[in-house]
């Protein structure tokens, strides 16, 4: 059955007016078809909204929500709301019916330092580190904290009460996000907030592997090419950009199997409203910040001891020119310059062909800089060549929106 209701709304390019407002929306739906959701009037009360803008590609307006208890969210009931021209186009939800009724707690018995330990423990590490103290808001009812990096995270980490459906119970539990050393992988952790056992963990970290043994072949590439690039917009006149060049495999060619390596000049331009000040810029103005492999979108570096620190990058000079030899036969440390430039060139292609398909700043992207148009800033990708942590592989980390991927 579709449910349809018209809300009146006075929606603006990126948002709506508030928070307030924009739960008054989910409410009036909810309130309108909880019945024929199979809801009571009980599990429509709270709702805790997770995400919301205005997509410019399409003018559909997304609303992301969970459902929520005593302030706090309920995990596994993502739900979404899309409206155009101020109708519902499309709704989902993933609410609990009587899951008032499910949950075994209101108040946690474990610290965050027990909690961090029991999550610590079954990722194989025997300490926690020292957990020093970001950010917090009393006022939260979740108990959200940020902690900086230690001995056993890469990055910041943050631990929150939620709620965990599990089986015919919802277990109030932490929720710690965590870039953990001992597996080097972004892990989502839950952990009984009771009793103090890991209840479920989630990896973020998607990783690829290959031996490289096969034949590997790709049917008319150059149709494949025109088909992605054809909704890119073209460059904008008197861009304020510094010219830049690359010596790199090009779109759309992955590996040296494939293709020969050109000097690609302002490759930027292709797709200038992506990237309005070129691949090195992040304050918003004519000039680049960065003569290295480093910019709005990527900062690309080696890794080859595996710390996940800050590494080695090219440096193009003033002139922007990042032309380095490259042969197969050598050493990798011999054509790391070639490495690292190709790695910072294939970043910024897929951030400026994915934002013409919608993935922009608003959407979540990755930028150090959001340029007014919405979102969390500073999680560019921290892009890593000739990684240590193996050979032959790939992997990316993906953690929320205004956290840097790697």
């Amino acid at each position: 059955m579709r449910f349809i209701l018209v809300i009146v709304l006075f929606l603006s390019t990126n948002s709506i007016f508030g928070q307030q407002d924009v739960e008054n929306t989910v409410r009036a739906y909810l309130d309108t078809n909880f019945i024929e959701l199979g809801l009571n009037r009980d599990d429509i009360s709270e709702v805790f909204i997770t995400d919301e803008y205005t997509s410019v590609k399409s003018g559909v307006y997304h609303i992301y929500f969970k459902q929520a208890f005593g302030g706090i969210q309920l995990e596994s009931t993502n739900s979404a709301l899309h409206l155009k021209d101020n109708e519902v186009i499309s709704f989902n939800q993933g609410f609990i019916n009587n899951h008032s009724d499910k949950i075994n707690a209101s108040e946690a018995s474990l610290s965050h330092e027990d909690a961090f330990l029991s999550a610590m423990i079954h990722l194989g590490n025997n300490e926690t580190g020292t957990l020093r103290l970001l950010e917090q808001n009393s006022d939260r009812p979740d108990k959200f904290r940020r902690y900086d990096q230690n001995e056993v995270s890469h990055d910041a980490f943050t631990i929150k009460l939620v709620y965990l459906p599990s089986g015919k119970n919802i277990l109030l539990s932490y929720e710690i996000a965590v870039h953990d050393r001992a597996t080097n992988k972004w892990w989502q952790i839950f952990v009984d907030a009771i009793t103090g056992e890991v209840l479920e963990k989630v990896c973020w970290t998607l990783e690829c592997h290959s031996n490289h043994d096969e034949d590997l072949n790709h049917k008319n590439p150059e149709i494949w090419t025109k088909n992605i690039w054809s909704v890119v917009k073209s460059g904008l006149a008197n861009s304020p950009a510094m010219a830049s060049s690359y010596n790199v495999l090009s779109f759309p060619f992955m590996s040296p199997l494939d293709g020969t390596r050109t000097l690609e000049a302002d490759p930027w331009n292709a797709a200038s409203n992506a990237s309005p000040y070129g691949w090195h810029d992040t304050d918003g103005s004519a000039g680049n910040e960065f003569t290295i492999t480093r910019g709005n979108n990527v900062h690309a570096q080696e890794d080859r001891n595996g710390d996940n620190g800050t590494g080695y990058s090219p440096d193009g000079g003033t002139g922007l020119v990042f032309d380095y030899t490259f042969d197969e036969h050598d050493d990798p440390v011999d054509y790391q310059d070639a490495a690292i430039t190709n790695l910072f060139y294939w970043n910024n292609i897929m951030h400026d062909v994915w934002y013409q398909y919608g993935f922009d700043e608003s959407a979540g992207n990755f930028q150090s800089n959001n340029y007014g148009n919405g979102g969390s800033g500073n999680d560019y990708v921290l892009a890593d060549a000739q990684d240590g942590s193996g050979n032959n592989n790939a992997n990316f980390s993906t953690p929320p929106d205004g956290s840097k991927p790697r």
